[in-house]
């Protein structure tokens, strides 16, 4: 995900507008076309972050499940997802 940042960045700093539009399409084509890809949702990414904070926090998973009105296994996820990142 980082190089797909870098990649935006630099057609962000290179271009405006309709261009910067085809510019961070076209970037996004060359580095991932023909693959499947995966986005989250925003409010997912959100989620797992408040998760990731409140386990932080002290916060138990079974409590946390409790809290967002997910499964045990979406807790741990969130959990091992950031502990993968570093």
């Amino acid at each position: 995900m980082e190089d797909v940042r870098f990649e935006i960045r630099v057609a962000v700093d290179a271009l405006q507008g309709q261009a910067l539009e085809d510019a961070i399409i076209d970037r996004l084509c060359r580095r991932i076309g023909g693959q499947t890809v995966h986005w989250p949702m925003a409010d997912r990414l959100k989620r797992a972050h408040e998760i990731r904070e409140s386990f932080a926090g002290g916060m138990s998973p079974r409590t946390i499940a409790k809290q967002y009105g997910v499964s045990h296994r979406t807790v741990e996820n969130a959990i091992a997802a950031r502990a993968e990142e570093g």
